[in-house]
């Protein structure tokens, strides 16, 4: 009789064991970003498995590696420049978000989810397209 009642106990704990033991807190996963003058992306909203780690001065367009394209759910901006996440299309690229110096966007929106190929890097705000983060 006992153990039939600790059976669902003991079911329970190693579900909440398996779902806490594969959760990367957001906090250690941004700090994974490293020092200042980085740009990273993850591939997962809430900052969960980082793809790529990026630096480059303003003026500069960085493209992501082919298999790192329209995949970016969150970013971190280490850098004191504007980041201008470009959308390619055939005959016009499109910007669907500029990311300010120091933002940590967990989601960047169904504008911009999994449709960023590079960043175009600008000394100021408004030189890219709306929406800010």
């Amino acid at each position: 009789m006992r153990i039939k009642r600790l059976a669902p106990i003991a079911g329970l704990v190693f579900t909440l064991a398996m779902v806490l033991g594969s959760t990367v807190p957001a906090t250690a996963a941004l700090s994974d970003c490293g020092q200042s003058g980085k740009f990273c992306g993850w591939l997962d909203s809430g900052y969960g498995t980082k793809i790529y780690t990026l630096s480059g001065n303003a003026g500069v367009t960085k493209y992501l590696d082919s298999n790192d394209r329209d995949k970016t759910s969150s970013v971190r901006n280490r850098t004191n420049n504007y980041w201008c996440g470009v959308n390619q299309h055939i005959g016009a690229d499109e910007t669907v978000a500029e990311f300010q110096p120091g933002a940590q966007i967990s989601y960047v929106g169904d504008f911009a989810n999994d449709k960023i190929d590079h960043y175009d890097i600008k000394a100021n705000s408004g030189n890219c397209y709306n929406p800010t983060f």
